[in-house]
This record gives structure tokens, C-alpha cells and sequence, in this order.
């Protein structure tokens, strides 16, 4: 049996998945409208599926419509016979069918690189780049593997020549072609009819995660490769075909990436223990001596993996990020800002991941035989796990990222279900649907982080429209905003979004931003005023005095300006713009 296979045998049609189908069809039927009614009405609750309203009308309305009209059977009928003709071809050559999903994902992250650069650590990995700062200063809880692609490669590329954002380019669009061969391979392992696998292969490849490949150059991109290609070898390698050594093998890339892959210990366990039940496949000695990866790769690492997960993760990335007024933590967690934030990324990142516990009871009775509901399960529960308690640090908007991978495996548990239901109802010509109601909006979400103006039109809608952001959301985004306008050369649009960011959280650094954003426009009394806020909040804040002295003689105030002079001179005697200000003071002085 090939890699990736599902078993030969075919499964009886089975009217009980008929409910499954039918809500599996009224779901994407829910989403479509859904998305169509948010890019129409004003407001960012549902800011995880309304990112059409911020498109050109062409990208906005021409995937909704196609992805619509896919949901009448008699539309939907013909494109499946030229979409079941080519997975029949690939039956029979399947590295042609995983070739095509490879292309078209890595033809979408080319054509659509994130211009916005708004999620995650996207611009600090890219300054790393260009500056050649170390990795283990900007990101210490980074792995190997994540240096190596992220960091050491980029830069090898761009000491050959290219510029750094073509580098981490290059590396996005061959992380986005392996993320579309593993969706290919997942989607034979899921299922028999081709109808089927094309659905399952597009339920992981739509969705959020591909724009991770658009431009943030983090280790998520990889590992979401990882956790679908293990899913494919787990669900062949439980229903006895080969798998095992891929399984061994993409654990152990996965570990060297990122902690999140211990997430895939419980499914590796789980199909270890079916094939080694009495009447099962025996493991080959390649699958034996393929143990030997991950279990290497534990010994190097596991005193590392604890560590970070200990010191790094628990206190920074699933601890409360804002005080919740002596609340316990569960409060916190269950807040309803945060659940309905949790609701937005799974639509986000995984649309088929809130009906899956449904689909698996209603298609229960055609997968009774599968050994994959098992291996699914075993897979999904960690990482809802994760993505439950997850609580980044730049919270959940900026840092979607953070649930990628978590979600995908989601996804992956859905789309096994959602296959399930297409072939044990025998309706075939829900894959059309499907597919393009899930791949249609992930190319919308490249399309927006492409266009740098309508996506700051969103964030600034984030910020601005009803629900309303928590106030450390609505200062980190602003500040970000403040940033793209000033590189813009738009200080006055800075000044505003700094003045947002300090208005939410009064920080010395916040109130520094819109003081330097005021000097940039010549308003030297405005920066003085903010400048001395921020002294106010932070005696021992150097910039801000600097600003102060410098504010302060440009608009003519020497007294101030003196005053903050000797600050500095108590403060940082030896910095060279300590050392410029006296001067300039003193020249004033002179006779």
C-alpha cells in the first residue's frame, strides 16, 4: 500500500450520513451569507470573516459568488465532473495530484505577499534579516529548525544577492508549495471516492493558514506542514498500510521547529499501540528503526522543550495578558470578549471546525470501521487544548498566529469527518461547494495582507467601530498603525494613531511615539507637552528628556530646556546627545 492511502475497500452508502451532508451543506450555506452580510454592515464583531468589506469589489465579490454558486447541485454538478476527471488522473500518478495543490498554493503566496506585515513578529523576523542580530536575542525560545529556516537561510539568500523581503519571499512560496502537497496527501489518506479527497484536501489547505507563508517567517508556517503530513501518514499507517516511519520522521521535524508538536505525541502513541494489537500489520524494521528520529531529537532537546514550556509559554502565552481585576483565571479565560475572539479565529483559521463534533455524530455509522475517528480524535484534542487556553502576548488579532497550527489540526479532524459524510451519503457534488466556499476565502486573506492601504483601513475599523478592542488591543494596533504611516512619510495620520495608542495605555514609550510624531510636523509645543508626560511617568525614561531638551529649544523654552539638560547629564553623561544638547545650550549662552 502506497504512503498517504487510505483502505481499498469501499464503504456501503449509509443513509445516516444523509443528516451529515445536509449540514455540511447548510453550514457552508450559513458561512457564505454570513461572509456577505459582514462585508455590508458596519462593525468588527465578526472581524474573522468579514475581510471582504476591506477588498477591491473585484476580490471581494467574484470568490463569494463563485464559492455561492457551487452550492446549487445543478451548478455544482458539471465542475464536478471535470474536478473528479482530474482526481481520477492523479489516482493514478499521485505525485501529479499533490504537484497540482503544490502549485497552486505556492502561485497564490507569490502572487500575494503580505505587504501589510501586521501579524505576529513578521517585521521584527524581517529587520533580523536585513540587520544580522542574533536569533537567539530576538526570539531565545526559537528552535533549531526555526533558526535555520527562518534566519540562517534568508540570509544566505540575501548575501547572494537577493533583497530581504524577496528572501523571506522565496522561502514562504516553498513553504506554501509543501503545505499544498501535504494537503494533497492528507486528502488521500482521508478518504476513497476522489470527490471526497478533493473535499478533505481542501478543507486544510482553505482557511487562514496559508497566509502564513505570505511574509511572517515563523516556524508555524513549517509546522503546519508537519502536523498535516503526520496527520496523513497517522491515518494511513492505522488502517495498516505503511506510515509509521513518516509518522517518526515528521514528529521529529516537528519538535525541532516548535513545542507545539509535543501535541502530536498522543496520536503517535495511539497508532503505535492499534498496530501493535494482536492481528494487525507488524511494524517493518524500518518503522522500528525510524523511532530512533524523534526519540534523538528528545534527548537533544527534551531539557530545552521543558524549560521554554515552563518559563516561556505557561507565563507569557497562555497566562492572562491583562489583569483581570482579581478574577480567577478561568474568569479570564471565559470572558466574553475573548470567547467571542476564540469564535472569529476558529472561523478564521479552521470554517469547518464548529460543526465537526456534529458531523461526527451524525456520520458516526460509516465511520464506525475507520481506525482514523480514533487517530482524529487523538489528534484534535491536544491541540483544542492549545488553542483554548492560548493567550499571546500582542493578543488574539495581532497574533492569530499563534492558533494556526492548533486550528489546522482541527481542521484536519473536520475534514476527515466532513469526507465521511460526502461518501457515506453519496453526495459527491458537495466537494465543489466546499472546496470553494474554504480555498476562496484563504485567498481573500492574502489579498487583503497584499494591499497595505485597505488593510489598515481594517485595523484602524478595529480600533474605531463597535465592539471595541480591550484598551491594550487597541494601543498595540494603533501604535502599529502610527508606525506604517510614519515609514509613509504621513505624520500627521502617525500622530493620530499615536495619540489613539496613548489615550488607551499611557505608557512613556506610547506618549514618546506621539511627541516624536508632533516634532516631525513642527508643532514643538504639542511634543514638549507630551514629552514631559511621558518624564512624568518615568523619571528615568532617557529618551523622553532628550525629547524634552530638544522640544523645548526648538520652541524657544530654555529654562525647560536647561532643566532637562541636567537630567541628562545626571541620567546618561556620556551619550552623544547629551553631549549635543549642552552644546547647543551652551552656544545659546555665548555672548
Amino acid at each position: 500500500m502506497r504512503p498517504g492511502r487510505a483502505p481499498a475497500a469501499a464503504a456501503p452508502a449509509d443513509e445516516s450520513a444523509g443528516g451529515a451532508a445536509r449540514l455540511l451543506w447548510l453550514w457552508l450555506a450559513a458561512l457564505s451569507a454570513l461572509r456577505a452580510a459582514t462585508a455590508l454592515l458596519p462593525g468588527m464583531a465578526a472581524w474573522g470573516v468579514n475581510v471582504q468589506r476591506f477588498l477591491d469589489p473585484v476580490w471581494a465579490w467574484t470568490p463569494w459568488a463563485l464559492a455561492a454558486a457551487a452550492l446549487l447541485p445543478w451548478l455544482a454538478r458539471p465542475a464536478l465532473a471535470a474536478c473528479a476527471a482530474a482526481a481520477r488522473a492523479a489516482e493514478r500518478a499521485p505525485w501529479a495530484g499533490a504537484a497540482a495543490l503544490a502549485a497552486l498554493a505556492a502561485a497564490l503566496v507569490a502572487w500575494l505577499p503580505d505587504r501589510l506585515r501586521f501579524v505576529g513578529d513578521a517585521l521584527l523576523r524581517l529587520g533580523a534579516v536585513e540587520g544580522g542580530e542574533s536569533p537567539e536575542v530576538l526570539s531565545p525560545q526559537a528552535f533549531p529548525l526555526d533558526v535555520w529556516i527562518h534566519f540562517t537561510l534568508p540570509r544566505a539568500l540575501v548575501g547572494a544577492g537577493l533583497e530581504r523581503e524577496a528572501a523571506i519571499h522565496a522561502v514562504g512560496v516553498a513553504g506554501a508549495a509543501l503545505l499544498g502537497a501535504a494537503a494533497a496527501h492528507f486528502g488521500r489518506a482521508a478518504a476513497r471516492a476522489p470527490e471526497a479527497r478533493l473535499a478533505a484536501a481542501a478543507a486544510v489547505l482553505g482557511g487562514g493558514t496559508l497566509a502564513l507563508f505570505a511574509g511572517e517567517n515563523k516556524a508555524f508556517a513549517e509546522l503546519a506542514v508537519v502536523v498535516l503530513a503526520f496527520a496523513a501518514c497517522a491515518l494511513a499507517a492505522a488502517a495498516g498500510g505503511a506510515g509509521l516511519a513518516g509518522m517518526s520522521v515528521t514528529l521529529a521535524l516537528g519538535l525541532g521547529l516548535h513545542r507545539y508538536a509535543l501535541g502530536l505525541v498522543p496520536a503517535f502513541g495511539l497508532v503505535w499501540m492499534l498496530r501493535l494489537r494482536p492481528g494487525a500489520p507488524r511494524p517493518g524494521r524500518l518503522d522500528l528503526l525510524s523511532l530512533a528520529a524523534p526519540a534523538a531529537v528528545l534527548a537533544w532537546l527534551g531539557p530545552r522543550l521543558w524549560r521554554t514550556l515552563v518559563t516561556y509559554d505557561l507565563p507569557t502565552n497562555f497566562a492572562p495578558s491583562e489583569p483581570s481585576g482579581g478574577a480567577a483565571p478561568l474568569a479570564a479565560w471565559l470572558a466574553p470578549g475573548r470567547l467571542a475572539d476564540l469564535a472569529n479565529l476558529l472561523l478564521l483559521l479552521a470554517p469547518l471546525a464548529p460543526v465537526a463534533p456534529a458531523l461526527a455524530w451524525l456520520a458516526r455509522r460509516p465511520a464506525a470501521a475507520h481506525p482514523g475517528r480514533h487517530v482524529m480524535l487523538a489528534l484534535a484534542l491536544p491541540f483544542a487544548a492549545a488553542f483554548a487556553l492560548a493567550r499571546p502576548p500582542q493578543g488574539a488579532v495581532r497574533d492569530w498566529d499563534s492558533f494556526a497550527v492548533p486550528a489546522l489540526a482541527l481542521a484536519a479532524a473536520a475534514a476527515w469527518w466532513a469526507a465521511r459524510a460526502i461518501e457515506g451519503a453519496r453526495r459527491t457534488w458537495l466537494a465543489v461547494p466546499l472546496a470553494l466556499g474554504l480555498v476562496a476565502p484563504a485567498a481573500q486573506w492574502l489579498a487583503h495582507a497584499h494591499d497595505p492601504a485597505r488593510g489598515m483601513a481594517r485595523l484602524e475599523a478595529l480600533v474605531t467601530e463597535p465592539p471595541g478592542r480591550p484598551p491594550a488591543d487597541r494601543a498595540r494596533i494603533s501604535d502599529f498603525l502610527g508606525w506604517r504611516h510614519w515609514l509613509d512619510g504621513d505624520y500627521a495620520q502617525a500622530a493620530r494613531a499615536f495619540e489613539r495608542a496613548a489615550e488607551a495605555a499611557p505608557s512613556p514609550r506610547m506618549l514618546t511615539h506621539v511627541a516624536m510624531a508632533e516634532s516631525m510636523l513642527g508643532r514643538h509645543e504639542r511634543a514638549l507637552a507630551f514629552y514631559r508626560r511621558a518624564t512624568e511617568r518615568d523619571s528615568s525614561f532617557t529618551l523622553a528628556w532628550i525629547g524634552v531638551a530638544v522640544s523645548a529649544l526648538n520652541a524657544g523654552d530654555l529654562a525647560v530646556a536647561r532643566a532637562a539638560a541636567a537630567r541628562l547629564a545626571a541620567l546618561a553623561p556620556d551619550d552623544p546627545k547629551t553631549v549635543e544638547i549642552l552644546r547647543a545650550l551652551a552656544a545659546r549662552d555665548a555672548p
